[in-house]
């Protein structure tokens, strides 16, 4: 495999890895603990400056006290924020299973309580896995009947969801609690003492760039690092002086904050720098700016999630060069005594240059090599930003996923300013809200099928029918299309509303047939549907079984999704003879090359056309566009056709025959009508069968 195939293949499996339930729950899990971490470490800040100030000792114990109070209580947060994200996705009931993560947490500490260091060490890492494993667990035992408590009814749904959790919820927390001390068991015999040892006995050179790999990978997939690093992290900063009793490790948290990971991970101040200097992408620009106080306390969250770095194969290699060479350039200066380091604490948020001066003991020199670090490490992002730039400058990056998303996010951030985050999020849940209320009418509503006969310009025979989705309601008024679907749409059930229209034309056509008489049938199939394996292999089970009498249409949206399974879903409908519609053709999403990229039968032009057929520009558009579709062999239904006047227009626009639907004809008919319909107009294909 090439060099280049090689650098193309995650594409394939990033997207899958990124969008998992638990990388998704732990990436914004721990972002949530931001603000609590900040205040936190806030804390540490000013105990030490306070100590450096002169001031009494008792303040700055006292500062102190409380953020290793704060600190402690951090594992149960970051647990309780991943476990309520967890529930979402799971469809639990976010905050009761949010508190049963937290339950967990206190028996669990009870079993590490017997080996503080143990327990010290993998507190977080315990934090992190305990919802990880719980929520899964019951969301696949809240589906079993006799664990629930409260049946249908009984309850409001809040009370009732949280009694049905009990049972799940404590079996759950008794296989977390076995598997635990089992894996204690093991553990124990570790001695940690003899950990710290070992990480004593290897050597920076090596030991440096192994820890700035892992956080680097990491944070590519949106993985917190330094809290994933925490146990070893914890071991590095206690660890007793070397030696002569003087020295100690040269790696700790303050070592790697202050020279490695300068403006945080990645060192990406420096790719602050790189981009001020050699960017001139306005968007990417304003990001650095918008960037830039954070970086200075060691925060890069707008970065990694602004570009974003998090997912970007294009800034993966300089993301893992610049605090590696960092790494390696401090090791040095060590090695060679130009550079001394005070065995002291310093919270990853102590200011740029600042910490410098503090950890070097005063010197100046701390600064200027911190600066020489940043110029470093932005040497190493300059290439890659260009190179980034110029591919997207070549109209190349929408073949990379990547790319496409960092020019989005790149939007959204110059879009920052202007954006009021309270008003937005009242907006989205009041769609949530509304969206909610119309999945409760739909569900005492009344599903049927309409269907609207197409009819030919010329001969005036009734060729086909396109099957329409009704909803009545029980107060007997009739839903708009655009509201109802719209709110299927967000509820993800367009796939189930598919198959279901799917089989209602299944019926009507054995209900005609038994009846002696036949018609196509076309019905509207959404993208979901089609590129989801599962449901394209269902539809094409329940078409097969009409003979090629029903077809499917398809919006121009659709063709913009994955053109591989497009390819697939074509060729499989085709093989069972259903035909392929492509409905509502130039609006929105319109492309000339949909026409030839893909096995299309009939297009259905949208009645903007025929609407601005008055005009001569508007005659030509249409003219032209029906001339196109008649030299590509592709049958053509113009929608929307209510007058005669626009019927002479298509007359005058093309001597090519197409099929008509509209008012002018007819409205939608239920199925024994339209049948009633097209026998009036002595269709052949509509006569009784011999």
């Amino acid at each position: 495999m090439s060099a280049l195939a090689l650098f193309h293949a995650p594409r394939a499996w990033l997207p899958k890895v990124a969008t998992a339930r638990p990388m998704v729950a732990i990436r914004e899990g721990l972002l949530w603990t931001l603000p609590f971490l900040l205040i936190s470490t806030l804390f540490l800040l000013l105990s030490q400056i306070s100590r450096m100030a002169g001031l009494p000792v008792q303040w700055s114990n006292t500062l102190s006290s409380i953020y290793w109070m704060l600190r402690d209580i951090l594992p149960w947060i970051a647990s309780i924020s991943i476990g309520y994200i967890l529930a979402t996705l799971y469809r639990l009931p976010p905050l009761p299973t949010a508190f049963l993560c937290l339950s967990y947490l206190l028996p669990i500490d009870s079993l590490l309580a017997a080996t503080p260091r143990l327990a010290q060490t993998l507190s977080f890492l315990v934090a992190i896995l305990t919802p990880l494993l719980c929520v899964p667990l019951i969301a696949r035992l809240h589906t079993v009947r006799w664990l629930k408590l409260a049946p249908r009814g009984i309850a409001s749904s809040a009370v009732r969801e949280t009694l049905n959790l009990i049972l799940p919820g404590a079996v759950a927390g008794l296989i977390l609690l076995l598997l635990v001390a089992a894996a204690l068991l093991p553990l124990r015999m570790l001695d940690p003492a003899g950990l710290q040892d070992w990480l004593a006995s290897m050597p920076a050179i090596v030991l440096g760039p192994i820890l700035v790999l892992i956080n680097s990978i990491a944070w590519f997939f949106g993985i917190h690092g330094n809290y994933l690093l925490q146990p070893i992290l914890d071991m590095l900063d206690h660890l007793p002086a070397l030696h002569d009793g003087q020295h100690h490790y040269p790696i700790n948290r303050a070592m790697l904050f202050t020279f490695v990971y300068t403006g945080g991970s990645g060192a990406t101040l420096g790719l602050i720098l790189a981009i001020l200097l050699c960017s001139s992408q306005k968007a990417l620009r304003l990001l650095a700016l918008l960037s830039l106080p954070t970086a200075f306390i060691n925060i890069n969250e707008i970065l990694l999630f602004g570009i974003p770095l998090i997912l970007n194969p294009w800034l993966l290699a300089p993301f893992i060069l610049a605090p590696m060479a960092a790494m390696i350039c401090t090791l040095g200066a060590l090695e060679m005594g130009w550079l001394t380091l005070m065995h002291m604490q310093l919270p990853f948020s102590t200011p740029v240059l600042f910490n410098a001066y503090a950890l070097s003991g005063s010197s100046w020199f701390g600064p200027v090599f911190q600066c020489l670090l940043i110029v470093l490490s932005a040497a190493c992002y300059a290439p890659f930003i260009r190179r980034m730039e110029r591919r997207q400058h070549l109209g190349q990056s929408v073949h990379i996923k990547s790319m496409d998303i960092t020019f989005t996010r790149l939007q959204e951030a110059s879009q920052l300013l202007t954006r009021e985050p309270v008003s937005q999020a009242v907006l989205r849940q009041q769609n949530k809200d509304a969206a909610m209320r119309d999945m409760r009418a739909l569900s005492h509503a009344e599903f049927y099928l309409e269907f609207q006969p197409q009819v030919t310009l010329h001969s005036r025979l009734c060729t086909g029918c396109e099957a329409l989705l009704r909803i009545r309601t029980p107060d007997g008024s009739i839903l708009s299309p655009a509201r109802f679907l719209q709110s299927l749409h967000e509820a993800s059930q367009m796939t189930e509303v598919d198959l279901w229209v799917a089989r209602q034309a299944l019926q009507q056509y054995r209900q005609w047939r038994n009846e002696g008489f036949t018609l196509p049938i076309s019905i509207n199939v959404s993208g979901a549907t089609l590129l989801d394996p599962a449901a394209l292999e269902h539809l094409a089970s329940i078409l097969s079984r009409a003979e090629g009498m029903i077809s499917v249409e398809l919006t121009e949206e659709t063709l913009i999704g994955d053109e591989h399974a497009l390819h697939h879903a074509f060729r499989r409908l085709h093989d069972i003879g259903a035909r392929i519609y492509i409905d509502d053709f130039g609006t929105g999403y319109a492309a000339l090359s949909h026409l030839y990229r893909y096995d299309i039968d009939v297009v259905k032009l949208d009645r903007s056309f025929i609407l601005s057929s008055d005009t001569d520009k508007g005659m030509q558009v249409l003219s032209g566009i029906l001339n196109l579709c008649h030299s590509l062999q592709l049958q053509v239904v113009v929608e929307g056709v209510e007058t005669a006047e626009q019927m002479q227009a298509l007359r005058t626009a093309s001597v090519h025959d197409m099929g008509i639907q509209g008012w002018y004809f007819s409205k939608s008919l239920p199925g024994d009508m339209l049948r009633q319909f097209a026998q009036k107009r002595h269709l052949p294909e509509a006569s009784a069968l011999d």
